[in-house]
């Protein structure tokens, strides 16, 4: 897929991304996120990383509970804050949800860019609908979505980007697999405020920490042992 390299929203350095996060909660309220500890630190490494190179970055929390109520909330968000991409991750129990959000979007706002990632995608990307989603990554998302903003801000065709699988009309680029990431101090702290909107207040907040990424051990009912195989030297 090409960009217009005269397009207005390329005009400026900045471009504004939304984050879409789902997850299954029974108990319905304006904030689905039950505490601090809960928020999705994957997420908050992306949004992070953009904001250090100058993006503005948004996260929008669907409760599939909500059945097609989902499309006003997203409607009337995208009224607040108009991304030029949208980027969602999915665990496989929020998977068909997702698809159903993505469909919606790409029959009412078929100028944003849209991409998918996450651990279903990651372990199962040939099931992607490609008539919802521009792109997937497969894997860590850090650089290759920092590549791919950094190409769509430039006006570029967007093509060559490891971890990214890429559609350009009636092909689908699928470029290989980056090297995991081993220095982890270079990332900056998860953002954390993305998520302010859509958490409990809580009497006695509390945070977690991620100390490292993988698993050296290989339990069957775990994906980490499957993810250690993305990469060739590992199969």
């Amino acid at each position: 897929m090409s960009v217009r390299k005269d397009s207005g929203r390329n005009k400026s350095n900045k471009v504004k991304v939304l984050f879409i996060y789902s997850l299954y909660n029974k108990t319905i309220t304006f904030r689905p996120i039950a505490s601090q500890e809960l928020i999705p630190l994957g997420v908050g490494y992306l949004s992070s990383l953009l904001k250090q190179h100058g993006h503005k970055t948004k996260a929008l929390v669907l409760n599939r509970t909500l059945g097609e109520e989902n499309s006003k909330i997203v409607a009337a968000y995208l009224k607040r804050f108009y991304p030029s991409v949208i980027c969602f991750t999915a665990i496989s129990s929020e998977y068909n949800f997702i698809v159903s959000i993505a469909q919606f979007i790409k029959s009412h706002y078929k100028d944003i860019y849209v991409v998918i990632g996450g651990v279903h995608v990651t372990l199962a990307p040939e099931e992607v609908p490609w008539r919802y989603f521009d792109a997937l990554c497969i894997g860590e998302g850090e650089q290759p979505l920092l590549e791919l903003i950094s190409q769509y801000k430039n006006g570029l065709s967007l093509s060559g980007i490891p971890n990214l699988w890429i559609k350009h009309r009636s092909r689908i680029e699928k470029n290989p697999p980056r090297q995991f990431l081993q220095d982890l101090d270079s990332l900056p702290f998860p953002d954390r405020k993305i998520w302010d909107e859509w958490v409990e207040k809580e009497a006695k907040p509390r945070s977690a920490v991620l100390l490292g990424r993988g698993c050296p051990f290989t339990c069957t009912y775990c994906c980490n042992h499957k993810l250690k195989k993305l990469l060739p030297e590992n199969m």
